[in-house]
């Protein structure tokens, strides 16, 4: 049966003779210590992880799409982890769940087995200039005015001393919030969303927003608005409705990543026109990094994978360097830019016949190595119709704060 290492997913059937036709696998942060087996979410789904194995999975019997298998099967891992906690005070969570995870699912009859997966793409740039006379002399400019205390900065600090990026961002959120009231103050009887809406407004109309909203969008301010209010700042601030962000029980923590960025570079923007801050060094636009990436990726690119348990280093020129079998996917397609700062690229096979236990994935672009990941104790695609690989690239500024947590 598919599986990663000897942790089951499905599509055939396991040691008591039952097939699941869906599953979700991703990593845990440890390895366990013991074996843990849990039944989750009305029952519906069996969790199951192995001592020494740095890898958990839901399974289900249930015939659902992508969408609920990610929603339902994530549900399932964290209320395994919560009883795993309180019973056997077992204090594990997920590692990265967003950015790279395992989904089985049933579509038109087939076994689909899909890997995702997220690397961060560090970049920065140092800016510096001189001023000098006619004849080469350097001439000494004014020293740049310090900035007076704001109660911004305190919430501000407090997002970055954060663990967890939700935590991050509901103290950006609080920085943000002061640095709007004293540019453009709350008036009486005006509701906070409507506040809100005038603040992003009036920031874009006196210092323009169009560089953190998707490129050709026609108002930027309502899309940072619904973005970062209303679908962010709400859904996780409150818990009244099913849209409530409820902190690692999201497998999409992509959105509130970018979304904490986004945040945070509308915030040093706005805080250094304003408050005088430091600007720090040069930012990529996400304009810039789509340009980039649609040149680099908009050529024509691959998908290999290959069974060498070799780990990936940053040096690697090969997809093997133990020079293994190397299997090309025989689909590979650049989606673009998925939102602003984040590009993705697909790729799939349905002969699995011709696919070894998969350790290394790489993409390349006229046989020159582009990025590579490895999958930690193989994944075995026994059982499965067809394998996707979606593999997406963060854009992270290295001249910037902290975004990773």
């Amino acid at each position: 049966m598919a599986s990663i290492g000897n942790l089951h997913l499905g599509a055939c059937e396991d040691d008591e003779g039952i097939c699941h036709p869906t599953a979700i696998g991703c990593a845990l942060l440890t390895p366990l210590k013991v074996d843990i087996r849990w039944s989750c979410v009305n029952g519906d789904w069996l969790v199951t992880a192995k001592k020494g194995l740095p890898y958990i999975s839901a399974r289900s019997r249930q015939q659902i799409n992508f969408e609920e298998t990610k929603h339902q099967g994530i549900t399932a891992l964290m209320q395994a982890l919560d009883l795993a906690c309180v019973q056997n005070n077992l204090i594990l969570n997920l590692s990265k769940p967003g950015d790279s995870f395992y989904a089985l699912y049933r579509d038109n009859g087939d076994f689909v087995l899909r890997f995702t997966d997220t690397l961060n793409f560090v970049c920065s740039m140092n800016i510096s200039g001189q001023v000098r006379d006619r004849d080469g002399n350097i001439v000494p400019q004014p020293e740049s005015p310090k900035p007076q205390w704001h109660r911004a900065f305190l919430y501000y600090r407090l997002s970055q001393l954060a663990a967890d990026v939700y935590e991050a961002y509901r103290n950006l959120y609080l920085a943000f919030e002061a640095l709007a009231e004293s540019c453009y103050p709350r008036k009486e009887n005006e509701r906070e969303g409507e506040w809100i809406r005038r603040c992003f407004r009036e920031l874009h109309t006196h210092h323009g927003l169009t560089s953190f909203a998707p490129h050709g969008h026609s108002a930027p301010n309502e899309y940072l608005f619904g973005t970062l209010y209303e679908h962010t700042r709400c859904n996780l601030f409150h818990s009244r409705t099913e849209d409530t962000i409820l902190p690692f029980y999201e497998i999409d923590t992509t959105k509130i990543k970018n979304a904490y960025e986004t945040l945070l570079r509308i915030w040093r923007y706005i805080a250094c026109a304003v408050l005088k801050v430091n600007g720090g060094g040069g930012v990529i636009t996400y304009e810039g990094y789509r340009h980039r990436m649609d040149s680099v990726f908009g050529q024509s690119i691959a998908v290999a994978v290959t069974d060498d348990p070799i780990p990936v280093k940053d040096s690697d020129t090969s997809i093997s360097p133990g020079n293994h079998k190397v299997v090309t996917l025989s689909s590979c397609r650049y989606i673009g830019e998925i939102m602003p700062g984040l590009i993705g690229i697909e790729a799939e096979e349905r002969n699995i016949q011709q696919l070894p236990t998969i350790h290394r994935i790489g993409l390349i672009a006229n046989n020159v190595l582009l990025a590579a990941t490895n999958i930690d104790f193989g994944l075995n695609l026994i059982g499965v119709d067809k394998f996707q690989f979606f593999f997406n690239q963060r854009l992270i500024q290295g001249s910037l704060p902290k975004v990773q947590f």
